[in-house]
């Protein structure tokens, strides 16, 4: 199987459990705020079939791996807006 097949399951297999997701474009504003989330959820899933290939032998699912990361993590993100020249991302430090 190809890696643009998995994709695509993926994808098909998120839209079936979370029929929200699909969005209608209207407009150059919302399409690509559509094609962001799709790069983004596809980003994640490759982490995600990253994560799950490097743990395999250790018998550990991707969910509770990172559960177990998270007090590691140093960041928190507030925010994401589009602001038409790019992506503004607003972080802090949890502690």
């Amino acid at each position: 199987m190809k890696m643009g097949e998995t994709v695509t399951q993926a994808r098909n297999a998120y839209l079936a459990e979370h029929p929200k997701a699909r969005v209608e474009t209207a407009g150059k504003e919302a399409a690509a705020h559509t094609r962001a989330h799709a790069f983004i959820v596809m980003r994640a899933y490759l982490v995600r079939c990253t994560l799950a290939r490097a743990w395999a032998g250790l018998e550990l699912a991707v969910e509770e791996g990172l559960r177990q990361l998270t007090p590691l993590c140093a960041t928190e993100i507030n925010s994401i807006t589009y602001t038409g020249n790019g992506w503004s991302i607003k972080m802090e430090d949890p502690s």
